[in-house]
């Protein structure tokens, strides 16, 4: 409702634009995924990185091209200031073990690495795991059955309703 739709209610989010920021633009870095993922994730244009010059990204593209390892993110300096920290969604930054989400400062991981798994199956062209699989738990791959944004959403709530004994990062994708 602050942003000026009367059929809304929002008192939090009220409350928070007259306490602090009203954002009212919004930009993204490239009119891609991968490049415009890993400007947020890095705070960087994504050209400044291999990764952020790949679209698409696949298991055809350069094996370097990944997030590098140690690579500041959001999650690796928020998790230094003693925040718990989980990425669920689709990660697309690297395929190989050292560019995946656990490496980058998220404590959990449970989402897609490739950019186009289908929403039914949870299956890739591109994923690592056998038969396609393309849903991970960290490093695992798992199976679950129904609508990929269904789960993602479940696995979020479920996140945030849990207890943390310390403040939490959580990124949706």
């Amino acid at each position: 409702s602050c942003y000026g739709r009367p059929d809304y209610q929002t008192p939090n989010l009220d409350r928070l634009a007259q306490q602090g920021i009203k954002f009212t633009n919004a930009y993204a870095a490239a009119a891609v995924c991968t490049p415009t993922r890993c400007a947020f994730i890095t705070g960087r244009y994504p050209q400044r990185l291999e990764v952020g010059l790949q679209e698409p990204l696949t298991r055809k593209s350069p094996p370097t091209a990944g997030l590098p390892p140690g690579h500041p993110t959001v999650a690796s300096l928020v998790k230094q200031n003693g925040y718990d920290t989980a990425l669920i969604g689709k990660w697309h930054l690297g395929w190989r073990p050292e560019f995946g989400p656990n490496q980058h400062g998220y404590d959990e991981f449970f989402g897609i690495l490739s950019g186009a798994a289908d929403y039914f199956t949870h299956r890739s062209p591109d994923a690592l795991a056998r038969d396609g699989e393309d849903l991970w738990k960290n490093l695992t791959p798992i199976e679950r059955t129904g609508y990929l944004t269904d789960l993602l959403t479940d696995r979020a709530v479920e996140y945030i309703a849990r207890k943390h004994a310390r403040p939490f990062y959580l990124s949706l994708h």
